[in-house]
């Protein structure tokens, strides 16, 4: 293996200092999957969810290989693939990106995007080339490759020789890397069958960067013709369509061509740029995917489906951008989020890939086109018209219209302040409403983040109904994922979802369960969030009850219809979330009536939760209602929980139920005035309920009341604005 000469990296430093635990809602449990991560940074499924792929930073990828009968992933001994010598493997940059064939199961072919280190990339071949030996810190580029895997006795290895460089096969042709960050990002195959790749525009993140910035790797990226002269113009590579920088590409996965069908493609040069160019105006898309069913199947259609890209911000905003067509452009770095770009929107900059027509005519002396000439602020008529700065009459024009329209995000969300905004036109001018105000048209609370990078669209059956067919969107500064509702590329909700991670980095939904997958490479773990809201075991839990005694917590339990049930976990928190395993019983099965009891004489002071997990042969489970003790109370009594609080727009209401049925759900405000009254069906066991319409209730403290058939739970909570 290559040591890199750096003490220690970024993402090391995160990793050592982040010990931050998730919180997930109430019905909800992380499960990490299988052991032993060196910095993960993403995973992928094939089509059956039976292989689990990570590949970590350094440039390993791994396959844990689904065991049916310990339901239980399980990672091989040795890697699929090992380039660590080959892989730049510093601060921000490293293996990013790793894409399955669409017919791996057939082809067994794998596709790896990631910053060649500089070294190799000039000595690898030569008498004087060290293996053991590193150039970081240095110009260099991004590489996409492939190579074809063998299973032989179940262990899957890449055939080295099979080795086939798509994109990067020399300095001047990979994706230029001029600084520490913003470099290689995702892979992902359309439904076309065509191969896309996400890259950053490879400037400073330090400050404004339109060329010759000290900081940067300009000057030996220039000697090296790793970039043209043309492209010494830092953030704003990603307004050129002759720079990789900035970009979303589409490629030939067999060739590496460019496709036909993308909008500014040279039948004379198919590996050219502007041949590979998919979209533009991006910082730093490090993670995108590919809304499930979009799309056509006909890679001449130019049709590759909804892409969702979690667009990294500067000083400012993050983005959710949706790109839908190709030639989109999403502004960077004119704009950010909505809203122009401090300084970059005012640094006057030429692009020298677009001489001014009007160069010499009637006395212009401006030869080439500035960045700032050659974007619009997007307008509800959608005209994509820009107009030669010299003469308003006379139409800039380019092959794709919609190159010059500045395509604005879905949502964006602000540093260090809880603000996310939404899009919106007064008459033909673009401006911006908060989430949850009326403007907006969309639920939820602002919120704030600091690396937006993206997620996936949910569409399995083990999360309850409400999340089927909405988009999970995690951001790493932030630390949290949340849930998306939207509707023909427009937000019309956002709910909180988990929090607390330390530094995620990919979000996958399984195949063959339905659960969502992250990676957190600030802990070094890949996990999955599972849902017991759906499950169904052959066991009818009868009573489940904790009763304060003098010798401690007696917790009692009485079950029927036990069927291949393998055992009962009591669990214990003091909390209400955060639950550790106390006890844990083999099921008994027998017919008829099954009773079991534990004694919890060792509890700290205060409030005691409980709850007991169910768990069948097959290693599914489900919970128990939760049950809440004082150390100093003789009864219990069944919790009733709202989420979030304080309430804006709607909350979750959670709670257990003793059987089947209608529920009517009043709120009162505090001097008992009934103020809403909603019907909801419920199930025997725990159910999260949807409450929403609370857009107009004024602020201040409210109740929830549930009232069922012999019993009533109760709830406070807060309304803010």
């Amino acid at each position: 293996m290559k040591y890199s000469r750096i003490a220690v990296s970024l993402w090391l430093l995160v990793s050592s200092l982040c010990l931050n635990a998730q919180t997930v809602p109430i019905g909800y449990l992380v499960n990490s999957l299988c052991a032993g991560w060196n910095q993960p940074v993403g995973a992928t499924f094939n089509k059956s969810g039976t292989q689990l792929f990570v590949w970590e930073k350094a440039g390993l990828v791994w396959v844990c290989n689904w065991d049916a009968t310990t339901h239980q992933y399980i990672k091989q001994s040795t890697p699929v693939i090992d380039i660590n010598e080959e892989v730049g493997n510093w601060n921000d940059h490293g293996m990013l990106g790793f894409a399955l064939d669409p017919h791996f199961d057939i082809n067994g072919q794998i596709y790896l995007f990631y910053v060649v280190d500089r070294y190799y990339l000039l000595n690898y071949g030569t008498s004087a080339y060290q293996w053991w030996t590193n150039d970081y810190f240095s110009a260099t580029i991004g590489r996409i490759t492939r190579y074809k895997t063998n299973t032989v006795s179940g262990i899957v290895s890449a055939d080295l020789t099979s080795r086939k460089i798509l994109l990067g096969e020399s300095k001047t042709t990979g994706i230029p890397i001029n600084y520490d960050s913003h470099g290689v990002g995702s892979l992902a195959f359309a439904a076309d069958g065509t191969l896309l790749a996400s890259e950053g525009e490879g400037s400073s993140f330090l400050r404004v960067d339109n060329g010759s910035v000290s900081e940067t790797y300009y000057i030996q990226a220039l000697a090296d013709g790793i970039i043209r002269p043309e492209e010494n113009v830092g953030a704003f590579r990603a307004q050129m369509i002759n720079s990789y920088s900035g970009k979303i590409l589409r490629i030939d996965p067999t060739t590496g061509d460019g496709i036909p069908s993308n909008p500014f493609y040279s039948a004379a040069e198919p590996r050219a740029a502007k041949s590979r160019v998919w979209a533009l105006g991006f910082r730093n898309p490090f993670r995108f995917s590919i809304k499930p069913n979009t799309g056509s199947t006909d890679p001449s259609a130019g049709d590759v489906g909804e892409l969702y890209v979690g667009d990294v911000g500067f000083n400012t905003y993050e983005e959710l951008d949706i790109v839908k067509k190709g030639g989109a452009n999403f502004g960077w770095p004119i704009f950010e989020g909505y809203t122009p770009t401090a300084g970059y929107a005012t640094t006057i900059t030429y692009n020298k890939d677009e001489p001014n027509p009007l160069y010499g005519v009637n006395g212009c002396t401006q030869q080439y086109l500035s960045f700032q000439n050659l974007i619009k602020q997007a307008t509800a008529d959608n005209d994509p018209t820009v107009y030669n700065p010299f003469d308003p009459t006379q139409a800039i024009t380019g092959s794709v219209s919609n190159r010059y329209f500045h395509n604005v995000p879905a949502i964006d969300w602000k540093h260090g302040k809880d603000s996310a905004r939404v899009g919106i036109f007064s008459g033909n001018t673009l401006t911006v409403a908060q989430l949850g105000s009326l403007q907006s048209g969309a639920n939820g609370n602002p919120f704030r983040g600091n690396c937006s990078v993206g997620g996936c669209w949910y569409t399995g059956n083990n999360f309850p109904s409400t999340f089927k067919n909405t988009y999970f969107q995690a951001d790493y500064g932030g630390k949290w994922l949340q849930d998306f509702h939207i509707q023909n590329g427009v937000v019309t909700e956002v709910d909180s979802f988990a929090k607390g991670f330390a530094a995620i980095v990919c979000v996958v939904q399984n195949p063959l369960d339905g659960n969502l997958l992250f990676v957190d490479v600030g802990t070094n773990k890949v996990s999955e969030i599972t849902s017991a809201l759906t499950i169904s075991l052959p066991v009818t839990l009868i009573s489940f009850n904790v009763t304060a005694t003098n010798d401690g917590n007696m917790a009692e339990w009485v079950t029927a219809s036990e069927e291949n049930v393998d055992s009962f976990e009591l669990e214990r928190s003091t909390n209400g979330f955060d639950f550790a395993s106390i006890d844990n019983q083999p099921a008994l099965n027998k017919e008829g009536q099954n009773r079991y009891s534990f004694n919890d004489g060792n509890f700290p002071h205060g409030d005691i939760y409980y709850r007991l997990r169910m768990v069948d042969i097959d290693k599914h489970y489900k919970y128990s209602n939760v049950v809440k003790l004082s150390s100093n109370a003789a009864n219990n009594e069944k919790v009733l929980l709202v989420t979030p609080d304080p309430v804006v727009s709607n909350f979750t209401l959670s709670g257990n139920f003793s059987e089947d049925g209608t529920v009517q759900v009043v709120i009162r405000d505090i001097a008992g005035k009934k103020i809403k009254v909603f019907n909801k069906t419920v199930t025997v066991g725990f159910n999260s309920l949807f409450i929403g319409d609370l857009n107009k209730l004024q602020s201040g403290v409210y109740f929830v009341e549930v009232h069922g058939k012999d019993t009533v739970q109760k709830a406070k909570f807060v309304k803010a604005q």
